[in-house]
């Protein structure tokens, strides 16, 4: 269980990172 919920807690890392780093890639152009 505690696998599982190590990857479930990195896709929704990573799904809340994509956001800002669009959004920081588009400050910077």
């Amino acid at each position: 269980m505690s696998e599982l919920a190590e990857v479930v807690a990195a896709l929704a890392a990573v799904q809340a990172e994509l956001p800002v780093a669009e959004a920081l890639a588009e400050a910077d152009r």
